[in-house]
């Protein structure tokens, strides 16, 4: 597989979220290149990220502080005994922000140009299992990686303290099942995703891998 394989596309939409001096926000659809935004003069912070997800969760959105992104709740009940306390949930969806802590706009007729790169708050990972034997035995595969980040915040990319177990399926390959699983990443990473980061403490993190024989046999 090549890396640029595991690259995603361009977002559908995207959503700006202008925050007012006065309290107050606006929420705005457009194109992913960018469209005309209209904003009252004076000072405002802008957030910038894709609309066209389906398991990402909002939170707070309309407090900048705390608007975080998170992903729908998935039950599985053997990686729920193995990772107890922590919340088992879907793969996010890709996820892209950016955001602008200060910009004033001033009152003119004409339109100024304002430049915005989105960085990634979600990433790939490759995963494959690897069968030296008996693998012809198994009908279908998937698997958890455990310890990872439940939430990332949009303002500045850092990711909560929570830990989650994202379920992903596999597909079953020559050697064995692969899978490509999006994440947030790890828990407590400083961020900043638009910038460089450290983690603060030391976590583990579990592979899991379950499979479904022929003969209807479960093994973990």
């Amino acid at each position: 597989m090549d890396y640029h394989e595991l690259c995603p596309d361009a977002p559908d939409g995207l959503r700006i979220q202008v925050y007012n001096e006065d309290g107050t926000n606006n929420v705005l659809n457009v194109a992913p290149e960018g469209d005309i935004v209209r904003m009252r003069p004076g000072e405002h912070s802008l957030l910038l990220y894709n609309n066209d997800t389906e398991y990402i969760v909002f939170n707070d959105i309309a407090a900048l502080a705390s608007a975080s992104a998170t992903t729908r709740s998935l039950t599985r009940g053997a990686f729920e005994a193995l990772h107890a306390g922590e919340r088992t949930v879907n793969q996010p969806d890709m996820l892209y922000g950016a955001y602008i802590g200060s910009y004033e706009a001033l009152p003119t007729q004409e339109t100024v140009g304002l430049p915005v790169r989105l960085q990634p708050l979600t990433y790939t990972y490759l995963v494959r299992y690897e069968f030296q034997q008996g693998f012809q035995y198994v009908a279908l595969a998937r698997g958890a990686l455990a310890g990872m980040a439940e939430s990332v915040y949009l303002n500045d990319g850092h990711t909560g303290p929570e830990a989650a177990t994202v379920m992903f399926d596999c597909t079953l390959r020559d050697y064995g099942p692969e899978a490509t699983v999006k994440s947030f990443g790890i828990p407590d990473y400083p961020g900043d995703h638009y910038g460089d980061g450290t983690r603060t403490t030391e976590r583990s993190y579990h592979l899991n891998l379950e499979v479904r024989l022929h003969n209807g046999a479960m093994k973990t």
